[in-house]
């Protein structure tokens, strides 16, 4: 019985580090709050979230325009973020499409 459970706690480890990998989490360079990006269900759209991971805080700090259900922009893959080695802004790569699909980049103040 004990086998079983180390399996399903590490098949259950092992998704955790899937799902975090696959969001595109960006820790910060003192490790206390990341960046994560989410699609917003209204108005439909893409944004990145800061979350405290001390108190599970979070907030929109970026939010993308409302887009087509359908298309590149609406895509939340394309929507990264990253932070500044002193913690104290989040570079965010985000889809336009304006006729051109193309990447833009924001540089967002933290706190």
């Amino acid at each position: 019985m004990r086998t079983r459970s180390t399996i399903l706690g590490s098949i259950a480890l092992l998704s955790l580090a899937v799902y975090i990998v696959a969001c595109r989490v960006s820790f910060s360079p003192d490790g206390t709050r990341l960046l994560v990006p989410y699609v917003e269900s209204s108005p439909r759209g893409t944004a990145i979230a800061l979350v405290d991971r001390a108190t599970g805080a979070s907030h929109c700090i970026f939010a993308t325009a409302r887009v087509q259900a359908e298309g590149p922009a609406s895509d939340l893959s394309a929507l990264t973020a990253q932070w500044t080695p002193d913690g104290s802004r989040a570079v965010i790569f985000y889809p336009v499409s304006d006729g051109q699909d193309h990447i833009a980049v924001a540089n967002v103040p933290i706190d």
